[in-house]
């Protein structure tokens, strides 16, 4: 089984990036194009500061705290056969999906 994990920053609320996550429009665009599953394969939980992704014989964990004003501190742990290494990845196109379309400018 393969596992991959990153950490990172973004210019964010918590629950910002949580919903952008969960988001069914959100998802193919940071996670199931790094990851190369079909967005319709994937299923979602959230609880709290944390959300869980699966599909097939993957999974994936995503949490996010505050980490200042506006910000978050993001990790998340992919395990099963998503691959080695597109965890950072993943959070670099979650960013992109946030700063995109949840903050202003």
């Amino acid at each position: 089984m393969n596992v991959s994990e990153a950490s990172r920053g973004i210019d964010a609320m918590p629950d910002i990036v949580l919903n952008a996550a969960t988001d069914p429009g959100q998802v193919k665009a940071w996670l199931t194009d790094v990851a190369g599953v079909r967005p319709e394969d994937v299923r979602c939980r959230a609880d709290g500061s944390r959300v869980e992704l699966e599909w097939s014989s993957s999974r994936a964990e995503l949490r996010a705290e505050a980490a200042g004003a506006g910000a978050s501190a993001v990790h998340l742990r992919l395990t099963g056969d998503a691959g080695a290494g597109p965890a950072g990845a993943a959070l670099d196109a979650l960013a992109t999906q946030v700063d995109q379309n949840f903050n202003p400018g």
